[in-house]
């Protein structure tokens, strides 16, 4: 597992929302990771999955833990992309 995947894991082990993570460890993951506020990758991730697998955001209604696997599954969905795309300034993010 990348570096990434392992910080994701830590905090899907140590806290129970994405609302649990405290507020320094949201910044870092916002600036530095996704790049963009959480309210937005979740965002993007709600439009992603109504369309391909709506299930998961039944799932994640009242399911803390779900909705924060799904905003991580957003990072490393998109970070094979970003490879295939070519997209340099994402280059430390790829996942071949």
């Amino acid at each position: 597992m990348g570096v990434r995947g392992n910080q994701f894991y830590d905090l899907y082990n140590r806290y129970s929302s994405i609302e649990d993570i405290p507020a320094d460890i949201k910044a870092n993951l916002e600036k530095n990771i996704f790049r963009k506020s959480l309210d937005a990758v979740w965002q993007d991730t709600r439009e992603f999955f109504s369309q391909d697998k709506p299930e998961q955001l039944r799932r994640a209604v009242g399911n803390d833990k779900h909705k924060m696997a799904l905003i991580f599954r957003w990072y490393l969905g998109n970070s094979s992309k970003w490879a295939i795309d070519g997209i340099e300034e994402r280059r430390i993010d790829y996942q071949i």
